[in-house]
Parts: structure tokens; C-alpha cells; sequence
């Protein structure tokens, strides 16, 4: 009687309780697949588009794209309604796309799913045959659903872009190296600018960038360097491919601080021995915390004075986490716990609003936070700002 009594009271169960308490209440969610697909491509004169609801393309350009209004680029959303849905008009994505495909004249047309095309099975491999044959030009098919992150969509959409657009070719006469994973969902302009500079400095050429700044045509000479530099796991997936398709090692890691010299060694070396490289550090219980994308947490931690945890709510391998480290943690309960055993926190200020009380040093995310700390962005390559803004303030740290 007395159980009746409570469930009537509006009161829920426990583990009901217990699950809400696990949700995601403070920190928003990263960029989604789809939102990769289109930074992705966003430079490449093709036509991106997202079989989703008329709208949904307003969060992709006002948050997660900073070239919208700066460069043009052929993204457009299907308009999928309720009706669409419930009856299953495919002609009618054929048709649209077969429309725009006309207005734009794209190099390539990409196509990729939202979470309600994903529910009920549309057939996207059967729509991109016809649309391939009705239209004459190649058709990527992404096999997105709306629900993974940024991460899985440019990598995706990278793999389909160089299995249809890459070949073996001679190597350059001189020793070359690709960036892979360059998108400014990641980084920025001046971090892109001086990475640039920071390989030819040490005596390589610059190939193919993927994909900033870049053309199809650049990306389909991708196969002529003699090593890939990876600088986020979104783009793993075209260095496994490059791998097999013309044995180019990789190299993953962005020269930040003290790990530029590391990286210069290991890049030669993977050059001279056609060797990868992936990134280790010691994962052990540290009074640092560092939070965002695997690769460039683990860069990152390879250039600080002290030891460090990692945490990366994204897709990565596991061989990047070691130890304490943590990925894919979702529920905020245990970020905070996490949180809870360091002093200084670093990543995007978003994390600050689950340890208060902790110090942290700020590295905005533009995946994570969007243009909310645009402002704010810094280029971390950069030997003075990374002076003042990360390692002065960990000496300080250190000393107390």
C-alpha cells in the first residue's frame, strides 16, 4: 500500500532517478556526423547533400562553420517531411538532387544520412547508383546517421572521397608530407598557417592538405609524398588507406611545444623507413586533466612538464588512451568524477561548469563550444602564446 502510494505522488523510481541524473545537463554535444561530412568536403566544388529536415542546416552554418560566410560551398538539405517519411518518396530526393546537381554544375555529388533517413532504411546506395547514372558524375554515398560525432563524418566522407579519387602515382623527387585531418572544426587558420611553415622548415616539402585550402585536384595527388602527418583521428581512416593503397607511413601529432622535436625525428624516420608513428604518454593519475579531441589531447600531453590524464568523449583508437585515461565517458556524473581528482583542468571553457572550482586553462574547441568562444581562439603552435597561456601557468601550479 505504502508503494502505491508513492508511485501515485509523481515520484519516480530510483533507477529512473539515477538515469536522469546521468544525462546531459550542462556540457553541449559535439559536432555531429553529418556536420563533418560537410566540413569535410566544404572546399572540393562538390555538391554535399543531407537527406534531413528543411532547417537542420542553420546549426551546421551558424555553429560548426566559420567558412559560411567567408567562401562558397554547394551544401544543401533535402527538405525531408513527416510525410516523406511515413510514405517513402525516394523519387522525390532524386529529383531535388538531380535539380541542384543542374544549378551548382559539382565536380562530385555527396550524399549522407540524418537519424530519421537512418530509422527507416532508406536505401542511400541504391539512390546514389541512379543519381550516378542519371547524372554522369561520381556519387559519394556517407554512411552518416546523425547520431555519431564529427569525427566518424569526416572520416567518412575522407575514405569514400580518396577510394574514388586516388590512385597510386610516383613519388615527388623530394621527400613530401601530407597533412591529413585538417578541418577548422579542429583548428584554425593561423594554427594551419604556421604548421605549414613549421614542415617546410624542417626540410620537407609541402603535398596535399586534407582538407583546408585545398582542390580535388590536390586531394587526388595526395598519393605522391612520402609521409602523412595526421593531426586528428578524423582523418585515420584516409591514412589507413593511403597506407594501402601506396605504403605511405603516418605520423600522428601536432608540433606543439617540447614535441616538435619529436615529431621532426619521427617524421624523417617514417620518411626514411616507411615506419607510422603513433603517440604515446604515460596515462598514469595526474593532478592534470586534459579534455578534447585524442590526438591533440595526447600532442598535448607529450609537451607538458607534468604527467596528465586524457579525456575524449570522441571516437578514437584505444591505443591512444593509456592507463587512467578515459574515452567515450558520456554520462556528465562520470566527467565529473574524473574531474574531481585534478587541480588544473585544460580544453574547452565548457568543462569549467563541472569542476567550478578547479583552474582552467582554456583551449576552445570549435567541435564542442561553436563560435560561443570564437573570440577566444588561439593558435597553440605558436611558441609564445603556448608559453604564457599553458606553461607559465602550470609552473605556477607546480610551485603552490
Amino acid at each position: 500500500m505504502k508503494e502505491t502510494s508513492k508511485q501515485t505522488t509523481g515520484k519516480y523510481p530510483e533507477n529512473i532517478m539515477d538515469a536522469y541524473a546521468d544525462c546531459a545537463t550542462y556540457l553541449p554535444s559535439y559536432a555531429s556526423d553529418t556536420s563533418g561530412v560537410c566540413s569535410a568536403l566544404y572546399e572540393l566544388g562538390g555538391l554535399t547533400v543531407v537527406h534531413d529536415a528543411s532547417g537542420c542546416n542553420s546549426t551546421y552554418s551558424t555553429f560548426d562553420e566559420p567558412r559560411w560566410f567567408k567562401q562558397e560551398s554547394a551544401i544543401v538539405i533535402s527538405g525531408l517531411t513527416e510525410m516523406d517519411a511515413i510514405m517513402g518518396d525516394d523519387q522525390k530526393l532524386i529529383d531535388n538532387c538531380i535539380e541542384a546537381a543542374h544549378i551548382y554544375s559539382p565536380n562530385f555529388l555527396a550524399l549522407c544520412s540524418s537519424p530519421m533517413p537512418f530509422v527507416i532504411g532508406t536505401d542511400l546506395p541504391a539512390i546514389g547508383a541512379e543519381l550516378e547514372e542519371r547524372l554522369g558524375i561520381p556519387v559519394l554515398v556517407i554512411p552518416t546517421n546523425g547520431i555519431h560525432s564529427y569525427i566518424a563524418g569526416c572520416g567518412l566522407a575522407w575514405e569514400a572521397l580518396l577510394a574514388r579519387f586516388c590512385q597510386r602515382l610516383p613519388k615527388s623527387p623530394k621527400p613530401s608530407i601530407n597533412i591529413l585531418g585538417a578541418s577548422p572544426l579542429d583548428i584554425e587558420n593561423n594554427t594551419l598557417s604556421h604548421l605549414c611553415a613549421w614542415i617546410r622548415s624542417i626540410g620537407f616539402q609541402l603535398g596535399a592538405c586534407l582538407a583546408l585550402h585545398t582542390s580535388l585536384e590536390d586531394i587526388s595527388s595526395l598519393p605522391k609524398a612520402h609521409a602523412n602527418l595526421v593531426l586528428s583521428s578524423s582523418a585515420l581512416p584516409a591514412a589507413r588507406f593511403l597506407t594501402h593503397l601506396c605504403d605511405q607511413p603516418s605520423v600522428l601529432g601536432l608540433p606543439i611545444g617540447s614535441f616538435a622535436p619529436i615529431l621532426k625525428e619521427r617524421l624523417w624516420e617514417a620518411v626514411t623507413t616507411k615506419q607510422s608513428f603513433g603517440l604515446t604518454h604515460t596515462g598514469s593519475e595526474a593532478p592534470l586533466v586534459i579534455a578534447g579531441e585524442a590526438i591533440f589531447c595526447a600532442s598535448l600531453a607529450t609537451a607538458l612538464p607534468l604527467p596528465s590524464v586524457l579525456y575524449s568523449p570522441l571516437e578514437c583508437p584505444p591505443t591512444l588512451l593509456l592507463g587512467k585515461d578515459s574515452g567515450g565517458v558520456e554520462d556528465e556524473s562520470k566527467i565529473q568524477s574524473m574531474m574531481a581528482t585534478a587541480s588544473v583542468l585544460m580544453g574547452d571553457p565548457f568543462y569549467q561548469v563541472l569542476a567550478p572550482e578547479k583552474r582552467l586553462l582554456a583551449i576552445p574547441h570549435r567541435a564542442f563550444s561553436g563560435r560561443v568562444f570564437a573570440k577566444d581562439m588561439w593558435n597553440i603552435l605558436d611558441p609564445q602564446a603556448f608559453q604564457t597561456r599553458i606553461l607559465n601557468p602550470l609552473r605556477e601550479e607546480i610551485a603552490c
